[in-house]
């Protein structure tokens, strides 16, 4: 073994019995460092669907990281909070905005991609309130709740409008023409609730 300031060296002797030479010692302390593992590997996940909100348990292995910041996990392409990591097991949370589709986990060594996807699903709409409690044809009708985003047809007891700025909490609807008093209804054409 060699040193800066001199030479370390130990004999051994046939009786295992030790002889020491010169013994010197180098001022500066050598650092080890953890040994890097390899990328990291998505066994699976559950559950496999779920709302924005959803806490989803991935196992793998090699996910263990130096700090949160040196992790990322994404649903498609929107990055998802995290609970708890470990070297084989992460708790993420379904960030709002996500899309069906494949987990991606991101570390210095590597990215892992699920085999097969999430599916984000849409909550069923609901109706909180709507107002004016009463109109006329042609005035605005304004309705809030909750999963609006995929409305197409509002229903005043048979009559459709047409919507006027539709979003998740809220659409705005014009009452039609032939209206008369009753139910409003919301339907997709795209969704079978």
């Amino acid at each position: 073994m060699h040193g800066r300031n001199g030479i370390a060296f130990i004999h051994q002797l046939q009786n295992d019995s030790l002889l020491e030479g010169i013994h010197t010692e180098v001022q500066e302390a050598f650092s080890v460092q953890a040994e890097r593992s390899g990328a990291p590997v998505i066994a699976g996940f559950s559950p496999i669907s779920g709302l924005p909100g959803t806490r989803v348990t991935i196992s793998g292995s090699h996910f263990g990281v130096e700090g949160p910041a040196d992790l990322s996990v994404l649903f498609s392409a929107t990055e998802a909070i995290l609970v708890s990591v470990s070297a084989t097991s992460i708790v993420a949370i379904v960030p709002a905005g996500a899309t069906t589709g494949t987990l991606r986990v991101t570390t210095p060594t590597g990215t892992a991609v699920s085999t097969s996807p999430f599916t984000v699903m849409t909550p069923v709409p609901k109706i909180n309130s709507f107002s004016p409690l009463s109109g006329r044809p042609g005035d605005l009708l304004s309705i809030t709740g909750t999963g609006l985003v995929e409305i197409d047809i509002v229903k005043f007891n048979g009559v459709y409008p047409p919507l006027i700025s539709p979003s998740d909490t809220s659409i705005t609807v014009l009452v039609p023409t032939g209206a008369t008093t009753g139910r409003i209804q919301l339907f997709s054409a795209t969704r079978p609730w």
